[in-house]
Order: C-alpha cells, then structure tokens, then sequence
C-alpha cells in the first residue's frame, strides 16, 4: 500500500516537471523558426542587394554544401537513396526536380521584382496546394478554403498590379511589362513548390527527410548547371561575386536547419504561422537595409495574402487535433 502511494506521489511530482519541459522545447521551436525566418529573409535582401551577381549560382553552391552535410547522414542511416519501390523513386525524382525549378524561378524572379513582391507571391503556394490536394489526392475542400483561396488570389492582384485592371500610362505599361515577367516567374515558383508539398504528402512519413534532401541536391545541381549552359552564363562564379552568393547560401541552409529543428519541437501547423512572418520581415529588411518603400498595392495584397494564409495554417492545424482527440 505504501508502496503504490509513494509511486503515485512520484508521478504527481515529476508531471509538472515534464509539463515544464514541454512547455520550453514549444518556446524553444518558436525560436528556431525565427531565426530560420531571419536567415532566409537576410539570404534574399543579400541576394537582392548584388548587382551583377548570377542569383543561381547561389543555388548550386546551397545545394553542394547541403550533398556535403547529407553524405554522413545517409552514411551513417544505411538509407536506400533509391526507395522501396519505383513509384517511391519516380516521387523523390519529381521532388527534386519540382522543388530544384522552384528556387530558380524564384531567385530568377528578383532580378525584376522586390524581394518583398517576390516573396509575397511565393506565398499564394498554400492556395495551389489545397488545389492540387483535391484534385491529385481527392482531398475535401470546404467553403472556408474556397473563401481563403480567394482572398489569396484578391492579394495576388494587388501585388501584380495587372494594367488591364489598375490602369497607367503606356510609361507605367512598359515598366510592368518587365515586373510581370517577373511575377509570372515567382507564380511558376510557387505552382512547382505547392507540387513538391503534394509529393512529400503522397510520400508520407516514411521516407527520411535526408533522402528527399538529397534529390533535392543532386537534382538543384543538374538543372542550375543546364540553366546556367542555356543563358550563358560561367558554371564558376566571378570571385568578388563568390562572398555573396557563399554567405547566401549558407543562410538558406541555417534557415532550413533551424526550420528542421522547430518541427522537431511543435507541430508543424503553429510553426507554419509563425513562418509567414518572413513575409512581414522581407519588406521590413528591404526599407531599413536597402531602402526600397512598398507601395500602397503591394501592403495591401501582402496583408491579405497573410492573413488568408495564417487562417489556412490554423483551420488546418484545428482539423488535425480535432481529429486526434476523436
């Protein structure tokens, strides 16, 4: 009898303690996933801020040190790099080379576009991959995600500021002929990562994230290799440009990491909120680093891209728990 009331006064003791516990490692996740927003944020003004530096070059240099740091760790894990099976190896292919194509045309983007605008339009990505989820996976798409999605796309069009619908004069025409260029770029960048997020989904969670990562690496390599052939660029980039594009690099990869290690900590639905606040911080860094104000349009479909993105993330995250708790 004692003995089960001392057991029962031990739990009692160590719950509150491991209650402590969990409560910190949430708090420490919070954390990771700023300074992962921080990194990526400064990766993209550093990259903005070059002239004359070619932005995928930074690629292909993030995607040999990522091969890098993977080697040891598949080493190490024994992984079959090839998949359990052919469907399996044709998915973490398409997730290489979807995901790869995706930072290009992104960083393709900023050589006309803000990084802010840029980034903004990336996030209309959580609308595509609802899309793609209902009709590649038969997913159920309620009437709140229908309304979201179009606040997502309202947002897109302040941020594209088409002519055929706010006007201009044919000065103001033949300058956003060049920033839709640009916009048609970041769109594309964000239909191919809304594809890479359906493929990591079909996968499920057996498939490790260091052999997704190391498609991603050697898949990058190829395509900024031939990116770089077809627009004749150098594959060696010039050496006061090699600083820059090493430390952006660098960030992204510090970003991903600390990203990693937020998920390890909470759930990805309060991480995936917190995360849009990179969104926030790019047009932030850009007024205070390189001086560059936003527009009205641009705030605007920013915040609303935002907010219907946050309000995804959280209808998301509260159908999952609700789920759980069934």
């Amino acid at each position: 009898m004692k003995s089960s009331q001392a057991t029962s006064s031990d739990e009692a003791a160590s719950f509150p303690a491991n209650e402590s516990k969990r409560t910190h490692q949430r708090w420490l996740g919070y954390v990771f996933v700023l300074l992962s927003c921080l990194c990526v944020s400064f990766a993209g003004i550093l990259l903005k801020g070059s002239t004359g530096a070619t932005k995928t070059h930074m690629i292909l240099l993030r995607c040999i040190m990522q091969y890098i740091l993977l080697v040891p760790v598949l080493t190490y894990r024994k992984t079959n790099v090839l998949g359990s099976d052919i469907k399996t190896f044709l998915c973490l292919v398409g997730r290489g080379l979807f995901g790869s194509l995706a930072s290009v045309f992104f960083y393709l983007s900023l050589d006309t576009l803000t990084f802010g605008n840029a980034l903004a339009i990336f996030y209309t990505s959580p609308a595509m991959i609802g899309i793609l989820a209902c009709i590649c996976l038969k997913e159920t798409c309620n009437v709140l995600r229908i309304i979201l999605t179009i606040v997502i796309f309202v947002g897109l069009m302040f941020v594209v500021q088409p002519p055929f619908i706010f006007g201009g004069t044919s000065e103001d025409t033949d300058a956003k002929g060049a920033q839709l260029e640009g916009c048609m770029m970041s769109l594309t960048a964000a239909v191919l990562q809304s594809l890479v997020y359906v493929i990591l989904r079909k996968l499920g969670p057996g498939i490790h994230y260091s052999q997704s990562l190391f498609y991603y690496s050697n898949i990058g390599c190829v395509v900024v290799i031939v990116q770089l052939k077809i627009s004749g660029e150098s594959l060696i980039p010039c050496r006061h440009h090699l600083l820059i594009l090493s430390g952006s690099a660098l960030l992204l990869l510090l970003g991903q990491i600390f990203e990693t290690l937020a998920l390890q900590r909470e759930r990805a639905g309060p991480i995936a909120s917190v995360s849009t606040f990179q969104l926030v911080l790019a047009f932030i860094l850009e007024y205070l680093i390189l001086g560059v104000t936003p527009s009205l349009y641009s705030c605007i479909g920013a915040a609303l891209i935002l907010i219907a993105t946050v309000a995804q993330t959280l209808e998301a995250t509260y159908k999952s728990t609700k789920c759980c708790f069934k």
